[in-house]
C-alpha cells in the first residue's frame, strides 16, 4: 500500500476569505507592533528628545505592517488558493517580515537618520523586524488555527445532526461513525453522496444525503483531503498514481477505477 507520511507543514490552514477577517488581523498585528515600538523605542528613536512626535515617528512602521499585511492576503484571496496550509502561511509571514523591514528601512534611512545605506544596519533591521514580528505573528497563527479548529467542530455537529434528520436515506449516525473510522472515500451525486469505507474487513458502499463539503466537515482530518471538486479521499488508502503536473490519477484500495486529482490538489494529496 501506498501510504503517505503524515506531515504537518502540509495540514489545512484557515485562509481569511472576507474583508473583516482580514482588517481584524491586520489591526491586531499592527497594532500590536506599534505598542511594542513605543514599550521599547528601538531604531534610535529612545535618543530623540521630541516628546509625544516621537510616537508619532514611530507610527508608520504600524503602517506599513497593516498595508502589506493586509495586501497579501487580498492577493492570495483573489488568487482563490484552495489549497493554503501551514507551509503557505509560514512563507506568507517570511515574505511580509522582509517587505515590512525593506520599506522601513528606507523610511529610517531618509527620515528619521537621515543617512546612507549601510547593508549592516539593514541587517539589523531585518533582526529587529523578526524579533518584532515573530511572536506576534504566532499569537496571530494560534489564533487562527483554533478559530478554525472550533468552526470545523461545529460545522461537523451540524451536518451530523442533518444525519439524523435524514436516516431514511443511506445511513444513521451511529452507521456513520463507523464509517468515518474506516472511510476510504466519496463520490458527489448532487446534494448526496456515495461513501466507500470499509467494514469488517468487508468494502462497503453506501449513499447519504450530505454535500461533499458537509462530509467534508465531519471527516476533517490530515489523511482525508479533498482531491477533485467531487472526490474526497483518504491518503492512507492509496495503493497507486501515475500522472504529472497537470493532474493525476490515484487508485485506492479494493476499487478498481481511478480517481482524478485535480491540479491545485496535488500538494495535499500526493
Amino acid at each position: 500500500m501506498f501510504v503517505k507520511s503524515p506531515n504537518f507543514l502540509n495540514e489545512r490552514f484557515p485562509l481569511s476569505n472576507t474583508y473583516q477577517n482580514i482588517l481584524k488581523q491586520g489591526l491586531f498585528i499592527s497594532l500590536s507592533v506599534y505598542l511594542f515600538l513605543i514599550i521599547f523605542q528601538p531604531f534610535g528613536t529612545y535618543e530623540l528628545n521630541i516628546g509625544w512626535l516621537k510616537f508619532l515617528i514611530l507610527f508608520p512602521y504600524s503602517l506599513i505592517t497593516f498595508v502589506f499585511f493586509c495586501g497579501l492576503k487580498l492577493i492570495y484571496v483573489r488568487l482563490k488558493s484552495n489549497v493554503w496550509n501551514i507551509k503557505h502561511e509560514i512563507y506568507n509571514y517570511l515574505i511580509l517580515h522582509f517587505l515590512v523591514a525593506f520599506i522601513g528601512y528606507l523610511y529610517l534611512m531618509k527620515f528619521i537618520q537621515k543617512s546612507d545605506f549601510s547593508f549592516m544596519n539593514f541587517l539589523l533591521i531585518i533582526f529587529i523586524t523578526f524579533a518584532i514580528g515573530i511572536p506576534i505573528c504566532m499569537l496571530n497563527f494560534l489564533g487562527a488555527f483554533m478559530l478554525s479548529v472550533y468552526e470545523n467542530k461545529k460545522a461537523g455537529s451540524k451536518e451530523r445532526n442533518n444525519l439524523t434528520k435524514n436516516s431514511d436515506v443511506g445511513l444513521s449516525l451511529l452507521e456513520f461513525e463507523n464509517v468515518a473510522q474506516n472511510f476510504v472515500f466519496a463520490k458527489s451525486e448532487g446534494n448526496y453522496c456515495y461513501v466507500y469505507y470499509f467494514e469488517k474487513e468487508v468494502f462497503q458502499k453506501k449513499l447519504i444525503r450530505i454535500s461533499l463539503a458537509g462530509l467534508e466537515n465531519v471527516l476533517i482530518s490530515e489523511t482525508i483531503q479533498k482531491c477533485h471538486r467531487s472526490y474526497i479521499v483518504n491518503t492512507s488508502y492509496i495503493m497507486s498514481k501515475k500522472g504529472n503536473a497537470q493532474g493525476y490519477k490515484i487508485k485506492v484500495e479494493n476499487y478498481d477505477d481511478y480517481i482524478p486529482v485535480s491540479r491545485k490538489y496535488i500538494n495535499q494529496v500526493i
